[in-house]
């Protein structure tokens, strides 16, 4: 969990090469092509409520959880059992989600390993923005 100083200077740490989506405190969910400065998108008492960002392998998540702030920050690469989705969202758009999966022993069948889903992860706009 990190303070909202910690979460500004890891958000002004990233390049702005990332695409995706941020749900302000105080306004409608925003869209970008191209991460906003951390200026521009904060007034004076409004905080990220959510945020998910892509970079072609990296996805991370911002989530608030009363003062404090959950990253997840994840290569996709990386991950070893996982599948992609395509959701509809506001707007007509297209949104990516990667799902991990993980094999893990399952009481109702017999105590073998069954896959089973461990993490979400946004994958960027299919078909880009427009």
């Amino acid at each position: 969990m990190k303070t909202i100083e910690e979460l500004k200077a890891y958000y002004d740490g990233l390049d702005d090469k990332f695409e995706g989506y941020i749900q302000m405190s105080n306004k409608e969910l925003d869209t970008f092509e191209t991460k906003p400065s951390w200026d521009s998108i904060h007034e004076k008492n409004n905080f990220i409520y959510e945020a998910c960002l892509y970079d072609g392998d990296r996805s991370i998540m911002i989530r608030q959880v009363n003062d404090k702030f959950i990253i997840i920050d994840k290569k996709i690469s990386e991950l070893t059992n996982k599948s992609e989705e395509v959701f509809f969202a506001k707007d007509g758009k297209k949104i990516k989600m990667i799902q991990e999966w993980e094999a893990k022993e399952d009481k109702y069948c017999e105590n073998f390993p069954v896959l089973t889903p461990t993490l979400q992860l946004f994958a960027g706009f299919q078909g880009g923005l427009s």
